[in-house]
């Protein structure tokens, strides 16, 4: 046995060089150089390791995908000032933060507002996943076409998000009674800005040209306020009537800001105008015929005369009877004792007895079908929807420093008179104080 398997004494241990002999005699073993290569390795994988846990970043998630270059520049001005790390894809350009900071980068964008758009189509159509059974792609396409149709109506000026959601069954030849498609729109509009009545029905026409099968009594707009803007047949009657009350008394008062500002100024003076309206809808129908207007508009008929004739009256009786023969010339012949009654002679211009008989004989017979066209006149007449039936108009001036005399005040009155077109038959009032 070597030297250097003897125990070191106590006092070799706090001597450095006793101990590096002890190294080397350890080393120099048969056993220990055998087992150094895969102790080499061994501390170059635990190297490795440790760099890497080091250096390496940890899971990764994607934040949002789809959305514009504008939210995405936002997005990133709001980690980078949060402090929170993230990552830009080069080859997807998703933002992706670490698994600890997802669900913190989450909720600081919702307080931010962002992304203000939603993703579009394409992206959506890009994230299906492969082999997802039909009733899960039914759903993203469906998912899909809402999304596109929210990130065209939010290109109206006052529209500042929208949400659209479609309830549209699938279509199946195993189906006798399908439920007709409908959908509904949630607003969200700008501060200060409201939406008309055309720009309303143009949202239910795109959304309902969209859908196949969509009618557009099925589609409901509703603003962030909870008020229907769509409606439907004769819903919403009084809102009509008072919308088309609160057009015309602005437009009076337009009208009376446009003649007074120029001559008090525009805050010399406060109006206010009350519009009755009439919006009960008549509708009369006239028909009159005059009488010496007629004329024939169809005839049909035939007449016969029997006298044309030649006086011979017609044939008549039965047929093959002996009785329709004529009878055969009388003879006369003179007796012996008996006396022949001369003849008369034929008065002129008398009748002859032959001829008066022909004549009673003779007999004209007449029929017609006619049909008389009479002149018509039609006049129908509707009055209209919202007409003013009564007007009435306030108008009170700031006092100056000078109080206005009788006669400007009397022109002023005038003046408002002319602008809002004062008849006095229907009982307008006009007061200007």
């Amino acid at each position: 046995m070597s030297d250097s398997s003897l125990p070191v004494p106590i006092s070799a241990a706090n001597n450095p060089g006793a101990m590096l002999e002890r190294v080397k005699g350890l080393a120099g073993q048969p056993a220990v150089q055998k087992s150094l290569p895969l102790l080499g390795i061994a501390a170059a994988i635990l190297i490795a390791f440790l760099a890497w846990t080091s250096f390496a970043k940890g899971p990764q998630r994607d934040l949002f995908s789809g959305v514009s270059d504008s939210d995405k520049a936002a997005v990133a001005d709001t980690l980078k000032a949060s402090n929170i790390a993230y990552t830009l894809d080069r080859s997807t350009g998703a933002l992706t933060v670490s698994d600890g900071d997802y669900y913190k980068a989450k909720m600081l964008l919702a307080q931010a507002g962002l992304p203000k758009s939603a993703p579009d189509r394409d992206s959506v159509m890009a994230s299906l996943p492969m082999g997802a059974s039909r009733a899960v792609e039914g759903e993203r396409l469906r998912d899909a076409r809402e999304t596109d149709l929210a990130r065209t109506i939010e290109a109206i000026d006052a529209v500042q998000a929208a949400k659209v959601h479609i309830a549209a069954e699938q279509q199946s030849v195993f189906v006798r009674d399908e439920a007709p498609a409908s959908a509904s729109v949630m607003l969200t509009l700008r501060q200060g800005h409201a939406l008309s009545d055309g720009q309303t029905q143009a949202i239910v026409n795109l959304v309902a040209s969209s859908v196949p099968g969509l009618s557009p009594d099925n589609v409901s707009v509703v603003d962030q306020a909870g008020h229907l803007l769509s409606r439907k047949g004769g819903e919403g009657g009084a809102d009509k009537q008072l919308d088309m009350q609160n057009q015309v008394e602005q437009r009076y008062i337009d009208a009376i800001s446009k003649i007074l500002t120029p001559i008090v100024g525009a805050e010399g003076f406060t109006t206010e105008v009350h519009a009755d309206l009439d919006f009960a809808e008549t509708q009369a129908t006239r028909e009159s015929f005059p009488k010496d207007q007629a004329a024939i508009a169809a005839e049909k008929g035939q007449w016969s005369n029997d006298g044309a004739n030649g006086g011979t009256p017609p044939a008549g009786g039965i047929p093959g009877a002996i009785a329709n023969q004529a009878p055969s010339a009388a003879q006369v012949s003179t007796q012996p004792n008996q006396t022949l009654n001369p003849a008369i002679p034929a008065t002129p211009g008398a009748p002859q007895a032959g001829a008066a008989a022909n004549a009673t004989q003779g007999k004209t017979s007449e029929q017609y079908d006619r049909t008389f066209q009479l002149g018509h006149e039609v006049s129908v007449t509707r009055n209209p929807i919202g007409t003013v039936k009564r007007l009435s108009v306030a108008v009170a001036l700031k006092q100056g420093a000078k109080p206005r005399g009788v006669a400007e005040m009397a022109q002023i009155e005038q003046l408002v008179k002319r602008a809002v077109g004062f008849d006095q038959n229907r009982g307008d009032q006009v007061d200007a104080t």
